[in-house]
């Protein structure tokens, strides 16, 4: 077959699978500097080869002109040599038009036939999407973990899954006491049992219901409810949930 030897790869045919990953690939030498480079870097950074082979790639990808210090970011090559080992981090890069874009960083030791690292192997992939989702998530849950109103998050079968401080501090529970337990557990009305939680369900939304809560020490509370359905898109979410705010 084409591109194997006695069943080993040859080297042109790994040049020719590196140069067409989607991922940016360098190969390092111990001191940073680029030794070889595949086509998403160059695509990346706007460098030929010629300009990029013997560059520096703290210089190249996060535009420093000294190597990656622990406040920056980790430095690969560095860690890789002191530990032996390959190391995957999150790093902040820059590409052709100097925007900033997040990278996760895969680095790991190239070793010659005395089992001395002398070349190391950096693979990077674009993960900005990941991470501003992420940060985005963040952001809301802290607007509604903080929020004055009391907000309870339940399943369709009525089970607390969730509850901000708000519903604790109202209510005199801990939030480990709230969930797994029964949302009717905590209102007078027997809005959430039955029929009425799946007329919930199936209408998508409440709004305005005067209810009742109940606190841990039996006192009863008016609160004015609205609620909504949550569709989950994870993949790994096994149910809708349904949301509730009293204001």
């Amino acid at each position: 077959m084409f591109g194997i030897k006695n069943n080993i790869l040859t080297d042109e045919t790994v040049a020719l699978i590196l140069s067409n990953l989607k991922d940016a690939v360098l190969v390092l030498s111990a001191d940073s500097r680029i030794l070889w480079a595949n086509k998403k870097i160059m695509d990346l950074t706007g460098l030929k080869e010629n300009k990029l082979i013997g560059g520096y790639c703290y210089k190249v990808l996060h535009h420093f002109d000294k190597p990656c210090k622990p406040t920056q970011n980790i430095c690969p090559v560095r860690e890789v040599l002191k530990t032996g080992r390959p190391i995957i981090d999150t790093h902040c890069h820059f590409d052709k038009q100097g925007n900033k874009f997040y990278s996760e960083v895969s680095a790991f030791p190239a070793r010659n036939k005395r089992g001395k690292i002398t070349q190391f192997v950096h693979i990077s992939r674009d993960v900005t999407a990941k991470i501003k989702l992420a940060e985005a998530a963040q952001y809301t849950e802290s607007i509604l973990a903080n929020m004055p109103d009391t907000l309870i998050v339940f399943t369709p079968r009525g089970n607390i899954k969730s509850v901000n401080k708000a519903t604790c501090d109202l209510l005199g529970y801990a939030e480990a006491e709230l969930v797994g337990k029964p949302v009717a557990a905590i209102f007078e009305e027997e809005l959430f049992k039955g029929t009425r939680l799946r007329k919930l369900i199936e209408e998508g939304s409440v709004r305005d219901f005067d209810m009742t809560y109940k606190t841990k020490s039996g006192a009863k509370i008016p609160v004015s409810f609205s609620g909504s359905v949550m569709y989950e898109t994870r993949v790994d979410a096994d149910k809708d949930a349904i949301r509730a705010t009293n204001h």
